[in-house]
């Protein structure tokens, strides 16, 4: 997505009521998870759990559970069920499409 669209996502982002913007998130999450669960999460890449505020790097995963990171603090090492983190990264851009797809009769610019 360039810098355009990307504003112009904004743009409509702004106009959302709170409900409207929490269910776009939770969709990024979803499908984040889902494509994880069909791609796989690898070893070192940054992760998100659903619950947390603060992103971590995978650094080892046990059957269905993952362990997570801040790289070199030992302290910070947690575990969670492994379908439940996703990539930020893609979370992010999955609710950037939901947000493009929804509405354009109310923001016809976002279709330019």
């Amino acid at each position: 997505m360039n810098i355009e669209n990307e504003s112009k996502f904004f743009k409509k982002h702004d106009e959302m009521n709170s409900e409207e913007k929490e269910e776009i998130y939770q969709i990024g999450i979803k499908r984040a998870q889902e494509i994880g669960k069909k791609e796989g999460l690898k070893i070192g890449q940054v992760v998100v759990h659903p619950n947390e505020d603060m992103a971590y790097e995978l650094k080892e995963i046990i059957d269905e559970r993952a362990l997570v990171w801040l790289p070199g603090q030992e302290e910070t090492i947690k575990e969670f069920p492994l379908e439940e983190l996703f990539d930020p990264n893609v979370a992010r851009e999955q609710a950037l499409q939901e947000t493009a797809k929804r509405g354009p009769e109310k923001h016809p610019e976002i279709n330019n």
